[in-house]
């Protein structure tokens, strides 16, 4: 059985489709204010999410050097060529609430 966390299950619009809901989630709150950090803590509530999965979503982006680490606290950085084009894709993708035209799965 599938575990959705706190919020339930997505909605299956495009963007949460691409990314997976907590990580659109997690991109979204990171990318309102490009470059301001947040604890780890604080991201995970403002995503809706757990600390672990929030550690995961920043462990990935890592070798990329997307995410800027300051003391404790995590940010996208605006000078980064992926954290920038990770802040447009938000953009672009924020708002709209399209949902997914996919056919429903049928029950065997």
């Amino acid at each position: 059985m599938p575990n959705y966390g706190p919020t339930g299950r997505s909605s299956d619009t495009v963007a949460e489709w691409l990314l997976g809901d907590r990580k659109w989630r997690l991109l979204t709150v990171l990318a309102r204010r490009p470059g301001r950090a947040f604890r780890v803590d604080q991201l995970a509530t403002r995503a809706g999410c757990a600390e672990p999965t929030a550690y995961e979503f920043l462990r990935a982006l890592r070798p990329t050097n997307a995410i800027r680490r300051t003391d404790a606290s995590y940010a996208l950085d605006p000078e980064n060529d992926l954290a920038d084009a990770l802040i447009a894709l938000t953009r672009a993708l924020s708002g709209r609430r399209e949902l997914l035209d996919k056919p429903s799965r049928l029950q065997h």
